[in-house]
């Protein structure tokens, strides 16, 4: 379903990198999330309501490493909603280097919503799905 209609860059800082040089794995799903609160504002949704007004868990997430990254490297990041189900929706996520095109990991969340008082998984709002589905389209 999705066509990765959000796109963010960041620049790689020497933080993020290991005693190797390259990016440790675990930053890439820092990476993710810049991209998600990207793409949640992209919907419309205030991102300081998150936990109050509604809560999306995390419930799954993985990647592939495609190629090294190194400090001071530019990252375009692109995501995407690739399945909506009841009370649940996954994400999609490509990340290139931005000066040389090249794909060095991709990868996915899979989000589950709750209601922020019980904790409980509840549908996924008709209107939440409007906008995703706009948004990818």
């Amino acid at each position: 379903m999705t066509k990765f209609p959000v796109k963010t860059t960041l620049r790689v800082r020497f933080a993020e990198t290991d005693g190797a040089g390259i990016v440790f794995h675990g930053n890439f799903f820092v990476y993710f999330e810049v991209a998600r609160v990207e793409y949640v504002k992209k919907l419309g949704i205030d991102v300081r309501k998150w936990g109050e007004d509604f809560q999306a868990l995390l419930a799954e997430v993985g990647c592939r490493f495609k190629s090294p990254v190194r400090f001071e490297d530019v990252l375009e990041i692109s995501i995407g909603v690739s399945e909506i189900k009841n009370r649940s929706f996954r994400m999609e996520y490509r990340i290139h280097n931005q000066e040389t095109g090249t794909l060095v990991a991709e990868g996915h969340t899979v989000h589950v919503w709750l209601d922020p008082k019980t904790w409980k998984p509840m549908k996924l709002p008709s209107e939440l799905i409007q906008k995703i589905k706009e948004l990818e389209e």
